[in-house]
C-alpha cells in the first residue's frame, strides 16, 4: 500500500511539475489530448446512433408495408405476426443500443469536462506533498496494477503500476 501511494504521489507531482514549469506546453498538451479523444470517439458514436435510427425508420416502413399487405390479403395473419414480432424485437434491441450509445456519449463529454477542470485545478495548488482522498478524486481516474507474476524469478515488487488522469488518460512524463 505504501509503495502504491508513493508511486501515485510521484506521478501526480510530475504532472504538477509539468503544468507549473511550462504552462503553455501543458495547455497545448491538454487541448490536444481532449480534442483527439473526444473527436474520434464522439464521431464514431454519432455515426453509430445515426445508423441505428435509420434502421428503426426502415423497420417502421417494413411493418407498415406488412400491415398493408395483410389488409389487402396478400399475406396471412400468421406470417404477419411472425415478421411483426421479429421486427418488434429488433426495434427494442436498437432502442436499447441507442440509449447505451447516448450514455456513452454523455460519459465522454463528462470526461472532457473533467479534463478541462483538471487543467484548472492543477493551478490551484503549488505542490502536493501528501496523497489525500480529495487529490485522488480530483485528478486520478483510475490506477492499474499489473497482475502478480507466477514466476518465482520476478519479485512481486516489480509489478507495473499505471496512473490514469481524468479525461487525458495515461501520461508518460519521464
Amino acid at each position: 500500500e505504501t509503495v502504491l501511494k508513493d508511486l501515485v504521489l510521484r506521478e501526480i507531482q510530475k504532472f504538477f511539475l509539468f503544468a507549473h514549469t511550462d504552462s503553455k506546453k501543458f495547455e497545448m498538451f491538454l487541448k490536444n489530448r481532449i480534442d483527439s479523444t473526444e473527436e474520434q470517439t464522439a464521431a464514431a458514436i454519432t455515426s453509430e446512433i445515426s445508423k441505428k435510427r435509420e434502421r428503426l425508420a426502415e423497420i417502421d416502413r417494413y411493418v407498415q408495408g406488412l400491415f398493408e399487405s395483410k389488409v389487402r390479403g396478400e399475406i396471412d395473419a400468421e406470417f404477419f405476426g411472425n415478421l411483426s414480432a421479429k421486427y418488434r424485437t429488433e426495434k427494442e434491441e436498437l432502442k436499447a443500443d441507442i440509449e447505451k450509445l447516448i450514455q456513452k456519449e454523455s460519459k465522454i463529454e463528462d470526461l472532457s469536462k473533467k479534463a478541462v477542470t483538471l487543467g484548472t485545478r492543477v493551478h490551484k495548488f503549488d505542490t502536493i506533498s501528501e496523497l489525500t482522498p480529495e487529490i485522488l478524486r480530483d485528478f486520478v481516474e483510475r490506477i492499474e496494477v499489473e497482475e502478480k507474476s507466477t514466476s518465482r524469478r520476478v519479485p512481486d515488487k516489480n509489478r507495473k503500476i499505471k496512473v490514469f488522469f481524468y479525461g487525458i488518460g495515461l501520461i508518460d512524463l519521464d
